[in-house]
């Protein structure tokens, strides 16, 4: 495996699109079926519960596209989910977010082994933002994420007897 994992759903490497946003890993969070993470990531937008629900149906560049129809959160650095209301820039919104990845990992065998087959490589996501007010999750967010649940898969392998 290479030392760094550049992931990108344009990319030609298998691994590097697999672990994207835009993969149609299905999974129930919070009582809501969700198409994949891309989906869940742009009904965060809007605080109208029954367009989050549409929207997270959606995967791929379809979640992208709906998104950007969707109200510009960056001005007040609000998001929502299920109508309430949750500060972009805070402790507790890093922790819904990682939440939402262990549960559609969790629920896709396909993702973990694509994660896990990275090894110690370095996660980087060349093509997303680094400032927090722009984005809702930084390039550094999001590899963070996915290398403490890889660090997690890695572990529990090891402590199965």
């Amino acid at each position: 495996m290479a030392e760094t994992v550049n992931i990108d759903f344009r990319s030609s490497v298998p691994v590097e699109t697999k672990l994207s946003n835009f993969n149609p890993y299905a999974f129930v969070y919070d009582d809501v079926e969700c198409a994949s993470i891309e989906g869940w990531i742009q009904s965060l937008k809007s605080s109208d519960i029954d367009v989050q629900l549409e929207v997270c149906a959606l995967a791929g560049r379809t979640a992208k596209r709906a998104g950007r129809k969707l109200p510009d959160w960056r001005e007040g650095g609000v998001l929502y989910w299920k109508g309430e209301p949750i500060v972009r820039d805070s402790q507790e919104y890093i922790d819904f977010v990682t939440d939402v990845y262990r549960t559609m990992s969790a629920a896709n065998q396909e993702f973990r082994d694509w994660l896990t087959s990275t090894g110690d490589a370095t996660l980087t996501h060349k093509v997303g933002s680094s400032v927090k007010a722009e984005t809702i999750l930084t390039e550094k967010e999001f590899c963070d994420i996915l290398t403490a649940i890889r660090n997690d898969l890695h572990y529990s392998d090891q402590m199965e007897f």
